[in-house]
């Protein structure tokens, strides 16, 4: 419910969580909070109206159709999902892996992230991702490249390559 831009939040607890919280909790925007590995009941604190916190998993495709951006802690799937659907976000990656998707998500120019050695702030973050018209035509462009990718295809195409290489001979 609100007026403002509707942010998708998918989390698990890391270091600055109740940074991150406290943000959105004091934001004008509407904001679907999925966070793994914690209990809603710990997270009450943080409810306002315009926050829904949910414990079942989200259908990706259905929000990123229906979200202005995202905040994420750089999973590949959740990432690649909102930018294929044009939309910007913040990446809070927590271990390497994920800070590899969050570089190539900032090299994209769709996305924000604290980098090391950098003066970071969450709010002009929050800010940003829904207001920044170089992040939208970014996240934009990445999903035009990609639009006539059949993505059911993908993994079977990948299976029958796997299986060629081991067809007996």
């Amino acid at each position: 419910s609100g007026a403002g831009p509707k942010l998708l939040v998918y989390l698990r607890p890391f270091k600055d969580f109740p940074a991150v919280l406290q943000a959105l909790q004091q934001s004008k925007a509407r904001v679907l909070l999925r966070v793994g590995d914690i209990a809603v009941s710990k997270l009450a604190e943080y409810q306002r109206p315009g926050l829904t916190i949910v414990e079942q998993p989200v259908d990706m495709r259905a929000a990123a159709d229906s979200c202005d951006a995202f905040i994420n802690y750089a999973s590949h799937g959740v990432t690649a999902e909102m930018l294929l659907a044009g939309k910007p976000g913040l990446l809070l990656a927590t271990n390497l892996e994920r800070e590899l998707v969050m570089r190539r998500g900032l090299q994209l120019g769709a996305c924000v992230a604290p980098v090391p050695g950098s003066n970071f702030n969450l709010s002009d973050a929050l800010r940003r991702i829904v207001e920044d018209p170089a992040l939208r035509k970014a996240a934009e462009g990445f999903a035009a490249r990609y639009a006539r990718q059949d993505r059911s295809a993908i993994l079977p195409r990948m299976a029958d390559g796997v299986l060629a290489r081991f067809t007996i001979r």
